[in-house]
């Protein structure tokens, strides 16, 4: 991921951007390949800092920002005893940065390791929703989606529509399944194109698959606004 885009992917998912700001960051995303694909890194690695101490860091961090801002028009800001603000927030700055650069060499290493030796790795090792995509091989051929699109933001106050085409004769199950690998929605019956998701999902990131019994003929993913 590129870290250039730290700080804009940080305003962002934290709607700390204002509507123009905000608007012009999604044109960009759709628009730009690269900041796309940096901004699904960093939404994969944002949702692998479940650490309750880190989350904790991060919410410490955002108070300390809210009470500098309701105090910037006081005067004398130093003499009202507020120095340990500015303290706290250059030791919540620096263990922050530390702990997610970690995850980003983390996520590299990691790659390397499945890459090379993938065969080699204890299944348990993976998370629950690694195990849950890997019960089915998964393969591309005779499947071409035509909706959702490219774009991975959706308002999950809206129904879903899959559309595709597929060359086979085997009914497919679409499913959709959070991070936790917990299946939020199946078809259960064979879906046919069009297929109207019409059920409130949870926000957040959501893989979705078309499978049969044994393959999974398609799996992507898509972000719930």
């Amino acid at each position: 991921m590129n870290t250039k885009y730290l700080k804009q992917f940080e305003n962002y998912y934290n709607g700390e951007m204002e509507p123009e700001e905000k608007a012009s960051f999604e044109r960009s995303l759709s628009q730009d390949p690269e900041l796309n694909a940096s901004y699904k890194e960093y939404l994969i690695i944002y949702d692998a800092i479940g650490d309750k101490d880190v989350l904790d860091l991060r919410i410490k961090l955002k108070e300390i920002r809210e009470e500098n801002a309701r105090n910037r028009n006081r005067p004398d800001f130093f003499r009202y005893g507020y120095n340990w603000l500015w303290m706290a927030a250059l030791i919540t700055i620096i263990i922050s940065f530390t702990i997610i650069t970690s995850l980003l060499i983390a996520k590299v290493d990691w790659n390397d390791e499945v890459t090379s030796a993938l065969n080699a790795v204890d299944i348990h090792e993976y998370s629950a929703l690694d195990r849950e995509l890997m019960k089915f091989e998964q393969r591309n051929i005779d499947f071409k989606l035509e909706s959702p699109k490219d774009s991975i933001f959706f308002n999950r106050k809206y129904p879903l529509l899959f559309k595709w085409t597929v060359d086979s004769t085997y009914p497919l199950i679409l499913e959709l399944i959070d991070w936790e690998g917990k299946i939020v929605f199946s078809s259960d019956k064979p879906a046919i194109s069009p297929y109207l998701v019409k059920k409130k999902l949870p926000g957040g990131i959501m893989v979705y698959r078309f499978r049969t019994d044994t393959e999974a003929y398609y799996i992507g993913f898509l972000f719930l606004k």
